[in-house]
């Protein structure tokens, strides 16, 4: 998965702050958690293992053969893979940080160009 303990740390507290708040009027009895974490008394790590089972990125993937001018990139900036010529990479995964908007664009540009 891709959760790190502090991220499921977090989506916890986040869980638990909105459990509270639906205790709360006018939200009490107009709130019903179907699908949550189990309440306490149920251990803390029964709880981070319902995040981490559930909680999936809205994000593309991008990145995991990053294009950069540094040696430590995978992919230079005419999406050549480093150390296998012929090779070039024209998907997300040469985008080297995530986007605020949509990757597709970015894409097709990296497919034209290469």
């Amino acid at each position: 998965a891709w959760v790190t303990n502090g991220d499921a740390a977090r989506l916890l507290e986040g869980v638990e702050f909105v459990r509270s708040l639906s205790r709360t009027e006018p939200l009490k009895g107009a709130v019903d958690f179907v699908d949550a974490p189990p309440p306490p008394p149920a251990s803390v790590e029964s709880r981070l293992a319902w995040i981490r089972a559930r909680a999936l990125t809205n994000s593309h993937w991008v990145g995991t053969a990053a294009m950069g001018d540094a040696p430590e990139f995978p992919v230079d900036a005419d999406l050549n893979l480093r150390g296998a010529p012929g090779v070039v990479v024209a998907d997300a995964s040469a985008i080297p940080r995530v986007p605020n908007g949509n990757v597709h664009s970015t894409v097709l540009v990296f497919a034209e160009k290469a």
